[in-house]
């Protein structure tokens, strides 16, 4: 899969793109902020994007999922500690992992989101995983 991230924490961000990389999926970013995102070339297209809610500048991850979802049709999954935040954002979000996140915690919960965009069933939602369809 070809995954997005957007996380204004370069630590969080790093570990999320380690994790990724190491479960053979290509990655877009990290971008700190909705401005860098709309700035970019994505490469062609994204499968999934993983979006902070607090992000550097005006807007927030809200907002960019928004823009996103309505623009170009992308699946959101929020990465936050503020879940409540996070679920009303469900309208334009596949769903939420809750921050902090192990490493076993992002790989399977990136496996199930995987399967949910081929749209299977997950055998298994990792704890910090919230779907919101």
């Amino acid at each position: 899969m070809k995954v997005m991230i957007v996380e204004d924490d370069a630590l969080a961000a790093l570990s999320v793109e380690t994790v990724l990389r190491f479960c053979g999926h290509q990655v877009v970013g990290p971008f700190a902020s909705t401005a860098e995102v709309m700035r970019a070339d994505h490469g062609g297209r994204i499968d999934l994007v993983l979006m902070d809610i607090n992000l550097e500048g005006q807007s927030s991850g809200l907002d960019c999922a928004r823009v996103l979802h309505k623009r170009y049709g992308l699946p959101v999954v929020f990465i936050s500690s503020d879940g409540e935040r996070a679920r009303s954002g469900r309208d334009v979000a596949l769903g939420s992992m809750t921050k902090p996140i192990s490493e076993t915690t992002m790989m399977t919960g990136i496996k199930a989101i995987e399967q949910m965009l081929r749209g299977k069933k997950p055998a298994h939602l990792p704890a910090g995983l919230e779907v919101f369809h």
